[in-house]
């Protein structure tokens, strides 16, 4: 017979002992916020700071997200209040740049739930409202271990669907790249994969999301006539050239890192963006049946270009 351990829930205070000079600091560091993250599917966070003053009150954390918004994270323990709320939504409305709420605790009750998912449905589309609930788990008597579980979130096809239902605007086109992004929405959230967008978008084009310094964004790009699949990186007017010449440099261990070769393309005049992509001609999007390869394909890459691209980034002059 195997031999099983009986899992034990801890509360939050028996592990931290105060929220804001406990809990706060220890969600700020890289590693937790990266944890945080990676269950609400938004790609990665940097932290901008603690306890930021908004007003007459204290954020208890401000981070930045791939889009270059600001995400508000609001702790506590026990179960969610309408203090707490009431303080979110202040944080919010004072940050102009922030776009995303992020409120913690040990219970989101029924009624808060309700109202996350009324913010999500009535509010722009490029806000974003999560309720996370933390349990801390221990395993006979092993060390304590939190999990994020997220109780509420934005459904953005969701949202677009009911948009498409009503719009009389949209061309055959539109309406085609919504059904293929919606259906790759769908297959990134089933992998907890982190390329977090905004809106389904409606024309060949899905990103435009950071790779963690501005300038430098990861786009998927289906050309349904050309029977083309590709994912590249482009780099912004402003810096292209001197971001391109510092990544060529890397080339042949980047490509060692992506499993093929890329097609590089330096700005063609000052001023003009750059581009290194990979593509593929081995799929017909007009066939729905092959789209979960087509996806996997858009994935496998998109992880690939972080992977070999994100760090370097980072470490550009």
């Amino acid at each position: 017979m195997p031999q099983l351990g009986t899992i034990e829930l801890v509360r939050m205070s028996d592990v931290w002992e105060t929220e804001d000079r406990h809990f706060t600091p220890w969600l700020a560091r890289p590693e937790n916020l990266a944890l945080m993250s990676n269950a609400l599917q938004i790609g990665s966070l940097t932290l901008e700071g603690t306890e930021v003053r908004v007003g007459e009150f204290f954020a208890d954390i401000v981070a930045r997200d791939e889009q270059d918004d600001w995400v508000v994270i609001e702790n506590q323990f026990g179960d969610s209040d309408h203090e707490h709320l009431g303080k979110a939504l202040t944080y919010l409305a004072g940050l102009d740049k922030a776009k995303k709420l992020v409120w913690i605790a040990e219970r989101i009750r029924d009624r808060h739930r309700a109202l996350i998912d009324w913010l999500n449905t009535n509010t722009p589309e490029d806000m974003a409202f999560f309720g996370v609930e933390v349990e801390v788990l221990r395993i006979d008597n092993s060390r304590p271990a939190p999990r994020f579980n997220v109780v509420c979130k934005p459904n953005t096809w969701s949202r677009h669907a009911t948009q498409q239902a009503r719009s009389r605007d949209w061309t055959e086109e539109n309406k085609w790249y919504f059904a293929y992004w919606s259906k790759f929405a769908e297959f990134l959230e089933e992998r907890r994969a982190q390329h977090w967008m905004r809106a389904i978008p409606t024309s060949m084009w899905w990103g435009g999301g950071s790779m963690g310094r501005k300038g430098f964004n990861l786009y998927a790009t289906v050309r349904r006539s050309a029977h083309e699949l590709l994912v590249e990186l482009q780099i912004a007017d402003a810096i292209a050239q001197e971001g391109f010449g510092q990544l060529v440099a890397h080339q042949a261990d980047i490509e060692r890192e992506i499993g093929e070769a890329l097609t590089w393309r330096a700005p063609p005049q000052p001023g003009r963006r750059a581009r290194i992509f990979a593509s593929t001609t081995q799929f017909d999007p007009n066939d729905e049946k092959h789209w979960p390869q087509q996806h996997k394909w858009l994935l496998d890459k998109m992880e690939a270009f972080r992977g070999a691209f994100r760090d370097r980034i980072a470490r550009l002059r």
